[in-house]
C-alpha cells in the first residue's frame, strides 16, 4: 500500500453548489482555483465531490474508500443551492495502521 500523510487533507472544505437550466448540479470547491465538477443527481453529486477531493489531493486509490467528505449542514435542496456547504472528512474505522 503506497504510503500517505492524512494531514494533506483539509478536516473540512467548501463546496458550492449551483443548478443548470438542464437541471444537472456543478459543485465548485471555492477555496481552490478551477475545481469543479457535475451531476446530474444528489447521490452521484456526493460521490463526484468526494472523487474530485481525491484527485485533486493526490490521494491514492488505495485509500479512497477509508475517507469520505459528507455535508456538515443538513439541509434542503434549495438551501443547499443558496449557500456554500461545508464538507467534513470522515474516517473509517479500520483505517490503516500509519495514519493511526
Amino acid at each position: 500500500m503506497t504510503k500517505f500523510d492524512l494531514n494533506k487533507l483539509p478536516q473540512t472544505i467548501t463546496v458550492k453548489i449551483a443548478k443548470t437550466v438542464e437541471g444537472n448540479f456543478i459543485a465548485e470547491l471555492p477555496d481552490y482555483e478551477e475545481v469543479f465538477t457535475q451531476a446530474s443527481n444528489w447521490e452521484q453529486l456526493d460521490f463526484n465531490v468526494n472523487d474530485l477531493i481525491m484527485v485533486y489531493f493526490d490521494v491514492p486509490k488505495e485509500y479512497h474508500h477509508y475517507i469520505w467528505y459528507r455535508p456538515k449542514e443538513s439541509k434542503s435542496e434549495a438551501d443547499k443551492i443558496k449557500a456554500p456547504l461545508h464538507f467534513q472528512m470522515l474516517l473509517a474505522k479500520n483505517l490503516p495502521s500509519q495514519w493511526q
